[in-house]
């Protein structure tokens, strides 16, 4: 038969049980706190009105479970460079920027994208055409340029902040996504930024139609093909095999997706 503990007795072991409470709960303060502080930082380069100000606008660049240090360039070549000499662990270029450095020996992967109309890129001249210059399109794009941009990130990077990298790529096409359903709010935040105008804003982007991509065996075959006109036309030193460049696991869970 069980006996009643005293009253002093029961309040020591309440008063125990606290106490080990209390110790759990403040190694479970000290263990977030030393995580926090150790949070992974990605350095990521980017452009003015680039993927920074996407993820803003489209409202993705918050409660982020790592650091983002944003560096602003002037251009694609100079995020490469810092790719290459280990200064950045993400940015984006255009297709045959990428391989130019790629071909070069940079330790870089291309591991996800966006794709635009390739009749948006096109060789101008004066009278006739665009939306503020009367400009002529003499060429276009189309048949001759995947027009694929690019995200890049350094082999140390992917190595050793993947978790990081995934997330900012799947941010990086949710964003882009977004952006696609909502061109004029896209096109005003961004004129806004850039001080370009709203209107021709609005018309390269209904025009781009800039969607993200899934780096597939069709991505890659088509970047095989660009990469060996450019070797033929002398642009690119030699021949390369694009499917070494690339790493296809950061979209392979969106594949058929885009």
């Amino acid at each position: 038969m069980n006996k009643i503990k005293p009253r002093s007795e029961l309040r020591a072991r309440l008063r125990n049980a606290g106490a080990a409470l209390f110790g759990v709960a403040v190694g479970f303060a000290i263990t977030a706190s030393a995580l926090a502080s150790d949070a992974i930082t990605l350095r990521v380069g980017d452009q003015k009105g680039g993927n920074r100000s996407l993820l803003e606008i489209a409202g993705l660049a918050t409660d982020l479970p790592y650091k983002i240090e944003w560096s602003e360039f002037p251009a694609a070549a100079p995020i490469l460079e810092a790719l290459n000499a280990g200064a950045l662990d993400v940015g984006y270029t255009g297709d045959l920027a990428f391989l130019t450095v790629y071909a070069a020996g940079a330790p870089i992967k291309a591991i996800g994208g966006t794709r635009a109309d390739a009749r948006t890129q096109a060789i101008l001249v004066r009278k006739d055409a665009t939306l503020k210059d009367n400009a002529r399109i003499v060429a276009d794009g189309e048949g001759l340029t995947p027009t694929i941009t690019f995200i890049v990130a350094s082999d140390q990077a992917i190595a050793t902040k993947r978790a990081a990298v995934q997330d900012l790529v799947q941010r990086l096409n949710k964003a882009r996504l977004w952006s696609l359903d909502h061109l004029g709010e896209y096109a005003k935040n961004t004129a806004e930024l850039t001080k370009l105008p709203e209107d021709v804003l609005l018309s390269a982007y209904t025009a781009q139609r800039t969607s993200p991509i899934v780096i597939d065996a069709d991505i890659v075959k088509e970047v095989q093909e660009a990469s060996d006109r450019a070797t033929r036309y002398g642009i690119l030193s030699k021949t390369l095999d694009v499917s070494k460049a690339v790493d296809r696991s950061f979209t392979a869970a969106s594949a058929g997706s885009n």
